[in-house]
């Protein structure tokens, strides 16, 4: 039996299992810690034809651009262009933006030459009216979603276009890199972030501080991991008070590293630690903690602190998995 639920939290690791998923507080950027690292972004080159006219329309007028890359033959694209774009809300709301649809069987070259890391539709873009690239997403999403996001974007378009102003006049601004740096994160860009961002971090201050931290993102986004390490290190001991608030999520992000990088014991000792320390990292750090012991054959330790997890947080998201572990071990199953 136990055999058997260590394969299947292996069998999983590209989803929600033990090691698997890490969230940024400070971007929101998803990645994966073991056996499926994201893959660096291919360098955009020369981009699309009708995207580059619309870029050179847009930035006369000084408007924003929006590529939408669709296929016709493709049912999420057809659901994004019939569904969301279509809603009245959307519609209002993108009323100020440049909209262009860019088929992909009539540019079949499209996605990977506006930097999207995969063959998925639809693929989303836009465009600062300078012709930076402030968000990027490969997924259909429907029109409250899609409101969302747009309201977030429209505060970074400002903070690059005034950004971009900035270093025209300075090229060593560091708060025009930290916005830049971030605006490419954003864009699921981590090499042009990084390059940004090494430049504000190098900086004292708010700013240099909050870059450490956006420079984690670039290592991992790009498998990077000892990387990663490194920078988690500099960055927490730049904020050792937790003014970001970002140090609790950092913590957790090491020791899952550690743990990829079979260093399970000072992995379960920063576990330990980061559950005392930070009440609201408890339950990810007991069901890291949890697993690691199962990983290890202690499926008495493993059942003992994945029970306290589910006992002391029963709402927290993890809780479920955890009891479908318990359910799996020897010994009486934890209660809702």
């Amino acid at each position: 039996m136990l055999k058997k639920l260590l394969r299947s939290l292996g069998s999983r690791s590209a989803k929600r299992t033990a090691f698997s998923d890490w969230r940024h507080p400070a971007t929101g950027s998803a990645c994966l810690l073991l056996g499926a690292l994201i893959p660096s972004l291919p360098a955009a080159g020369d981009v699309p034809a009708p995207v580059a006219e619309a870029q050179a329309r847009v930035r006369t007028v000084g408007r924003p651009l929006f590529v939408v890359v669709t296929a016709a033959w493709e049912g999420y694209s057809r659901r994004f262009r019939t569904e969301t774009l279509a809603d009245p809300s959307v519609v209002g709301a993108l009323r100020d933006v440049e909209v262009l649809i860019v088929d992909l069987d009539g540019n079949p070259g499209a996605l990977p030459l506006l930097g999207f890391p995969q063959e998925a539709l639809p693929a989303l873009l836009l465009y600062s009216p300078s012709g930076e690239a402030v968000w990027r997403v490969q997924s259909h999403i429907g029109a409250e979603e899609f409101l969302r996001l747009l309201a977030e974007a429209r505060g970074t378009l400002d903070g690059v276009e005034q950004a971009l102003a900035r270093l025209a006049g300075s090229p060593d601004d560091p708060e025009a890199h930290r916005v830049l740096g971030r605006a490419a994160l954003h864009a699921q860009d981590p090499e042009r972030a990084e390059g940004h961002l090494l430049h504000a971090a190098r900086l004292a201050g708010a700013g240099g501080v909050e870059a450490s931290f956006r420079l984690v993102d670039c290592a991992l986004l790009t498998g990077r991991n000892d990387v990663a390490l490194a920078r988690i290190d500099a960055a927490v001991a730049l904020d050792p008070d937790n003014r970001t608030g970002w140090v609790d999520e950092s913590l957790l992000t090491r020791a899952k590293l550690l743990l990829a990088r079979g260093e399970t014991l000072r992995a379960e000792e920063e576990l330990r630690a980061l559950a005392e320390r930070f009440p609201e990292q408890a339950p990810e750090a007991l069901f890291y903690l949890g697993v690691s012991r199962l990983r290890e054959g202690d499926a008495p330790g493993a059942k003992e602190i994945l029970s306290r997890m589910v006992r002391e947080h029963p709402a927290s998201p993890r809780a479920e998995e955890a009891r479908r572990i318990c359910k799996g071990l020897p010994g009486e199953a934890p209660g809702r």
